[in-house]
């Protein structure tokens, strides 16, 4: 059985009627790639008809709703503020990634590139024991993309000995993380929720690796299901990201689908790793009220 999704446009232009939306069908044919059950978009004005209309999905059985448009600086782009007054929990370190995405763009673009390089060493290799042969040298390139903004997002220098050594222990946490993957996302999502913060506590914090271990998993249970949910949330934010530039590149640019993909990695995967690190900043700080509401 597919699960039922919508898409709704919010665009006051579209709707009157000015203008053929373009987004909107993008968005249905990715969905439907990924054998959602989905109509057509449904094209409104800005502001309280954007809320009533996923109001209107989510009464119709969407359990996944897309919204695009409405989130300009005009009076009536309220996508944001509808779409907020419908949600039973918010999840606001994503757009915090984002944030932190376009505050240091260049520097967090370049996230990516090892991404995009060990996207290409996978693409190439048909194989399958070629393909394992490879796999390790995508948890080298990862690596690289998550112990940066580790650094970036705390202000602590990474070209240095603790940078040196958070480096080699993230790749040996991401190593079994393809296989885990390959199998079904949710694993290798788990094992980054309960391992990964290990890596902050080395960088950030200055211990060494058995310590580190020990305080990672302690930073972990301080609330895990909010780690992993939170982790869960930017892959999914990367799948929908990414397939939806990468239809736009293909269908409005004169580049391959291999390039288009490529760009479509190199531009969205950044949000991931500055979310993923902005994952410590929060539980390191409920973990810490925790603590001294016992003292208390």
């Amino acid at each position: 059985m597919h699960i039922r999704a919508a898409v709704v446009v919010a665009s006051n232009r579209a709707a009157a009627g000015v203008y053929d939306d373009l987004t909107g069908p993008l968005l249905v044919d990715f969905l439907r790639s990924l054998e959602f059950a989905v109509g057509d978009p449904v094209v409104v004005p800005d502001g309280p008809p954007v809320g009533a209309a996923i109001s209107a999905a989510v009464a119709d059985g969407a359990r996944v709703v897309l919204t695009t448009g409405g989130t300009g600086l005009t009076p009536t782009d309220r996508t944001p503020e509808q779409t907020r007054a419908l949600l039973d929990f918010e999840v606001p370190g994503i757009g915090e990634a984002i944030r932190a995405y376009g505050a240091r763009f260049w520097r967090s673009l370049a996230l990516g590139v090892p991404v995009v390089v060990a996207n290409a060493l996978v693409w190439q290799r048909s194989s399958d024991n070629l393909l394992l042969a490879v796999l390790p040298l995508t948890a080298v390139l990862i690596s690289i993309s998550y112990v940066i903004p580790v650094g970036l997002v705390n202000g602590v220098p990474v070209r240095s000995k603790r940078g040196a050594v958070a480096y080699l222990v993230a790749v040996v946490i991401f190593l079994p993380v393809p296989l885990f993957v390959a199998v079904f996302i949710l694993p290798g999502l788990a094992w980054l929720a309960l391992l990964g913060l290990t890596i902050p506590a080395i960088l950030v914090e200055g211990l060494g690796v058995r310590a580190a271990l020990r305080r990672g998993l302690a930073l972990a249970r301080a609330d895990f299901v909010h780690v992993l949910g939170g982790l869960a949330t930017l892959a999914l934010v990367l799948i929908i990201s990414q397939f939806s530039l990468y239809f736009v590149l293909r269908e409005y640019a004169d580049n391959t689908r291999m390039i288009a993909a490529a760009l479509a990695s190199l531009v969205v995967s950044p949000v991931v790793f500055l979310g993923s690190a902005l994952l410590y900043v929060d539980q390191e700080a409920r973990l810490r009220s925790r603590e001294e509401r016992r003292e208390e």
